[in-house]
């Protein structure tokens, strides 16, 4: 509020019931700091335009409108922001959502409640506001699910948290199940890393906290794939994967590192932080480019492994066109 919405003061604290849940949390988490008038005007001097409104707002991006909603923690859109939504959403004109909390992630649908009635989840579906996309962070991976709508297009939803933050794992992510995840099926389904580079690089993560004992968790990216292709009931991307028979040791290896977390919520998500933490190659992070005309709009997202020489590859790209109603579906490129 400081930085982008010309925020003079700290806010104050709500009033809570002593002793509440909400009046504990405000006493254990952070106060923002009190910024320098001269800091303030500083920054304003360098502004090329007028600070934001607040913390959810909505960019004109030509063939584009991107709206950006405050998710907060995951808790529900007040009302104030559930009314703006709705109301900068109307329309056909293509939008994509960005929020800091997905849609959609680690395999099921995700509801986003706004207080007084509805969801964030059915502004986007409705075909009359024109979204042809969501992407949403704080899961440090990608993932792409694309979701059947009741037109027979269908609608991206991508979460893109891996841009330099610690590695969330995507091995533990099961089989898409269609019930739990609005109809997206599997194929339907991209995750960088894939499952298996997860495994292989979780088992170098935890590997090295054993000291000269490493190796013995160690797992081959391409073994990795096919114990975890088995366990969940579907074929490895890549054709050397589908070809390799891991041995009895790095199943045990695989075994012993599905039982050990690889995020973790509340007080041990720093320690977990710290502890996972790796600057070393293969690093896994990603960016999305977006491109967009009248007639195309393009996602690609561009994985990041830190490799000398290796650049930026793609891992996944995505292309939408408007039918004849100027409705929107997408296609993926090999």
């Amino acid at each position: 509020m400081y930085w982008f919405c010309g925020a003079r003061q700290r806010p104050r604290r709500a009033r809570r019931m002593p002793l509440s849940p909400s009046w504990w949390r405000d006493r254990m988490w952070r106060m923002s700091p009190q910024a320098r008038v001269e800091e303030i005007e500083r920054i304003e001097a360098l502004w090329p335009a007028p600070s934001q409104p607040g913390p959810y707002f909505a960019i004109d991006a030509g063939p584009l409108l991107l709206v950006a909603i405050d998710a907060g923690l995951g808790g529900p859109l007040d009302r104030d922001q559930g009314a703006w939504l709705r109301r900068i959403s109307a329309g056909s004109r293509p939008k994509i959502l960005l929020t800091g909390k997905p849609l959609f992630a680690n395999g099921r649908r995700i509801e986003r409640r706004i207080d007084g009635g509805g969801t964030v989840n059915a502004i986007v579906a409705d075909a009359a506001n024109g979204y042809v996309a969501s992407i949403g962070g704080d899961i440090h991976n990608y993932q792409r699910y694309l979701v059947p709508l009741e037109d027979g297009r269908r609608q991206l939803h991508l979460v893109s948290g891996g841009g330099g933050a610690f590695l969330h794992e995507t091995h533990t992510i099961g089989k898409l199940r269609p019930e739990r995840c609005g109809g997206a099926r599997e194929e339907d389904f991209r995750l960088y890393p894939l499952r298996g580079d997860s495994l292989a690089r979780f088992s170098h993560l935890y590997g090295h906290k054993l000291g000269p004992l490493w190796p013995l968790l160690q797992i081959p990216a391409d073994d990795a794939a096919a114990i975890v292709g088995e366990r969940i009931g579907v074929e490895p991307v890549r054709a050397a994967a589908r070809k390799t028979r891991p041995n009895s040791w790095q199943r045990a290896s695989a075994a012993t590192l599905y039982t050990l977390p690889g995020r973790a919520h509340g007080p041990l998500h720093f320690p977990f932080s710290a502890l996972l933490d790796s600057n070393d190659p293969p690093l896994f992070k990603h960016f999305l480019r977006v491109d967009a005309d009248a007639r195309q709009l393009t996602i690609r997202c561009h994985g990041v492994s830190g490799c000398r020489d290796a650049g930026a590859a793609v891992e996944d790209h995505l292309i939408a066109t408007p039918d004849r109603a100027g409705h929107w579906d997408w296609r993926v490129l090999d």
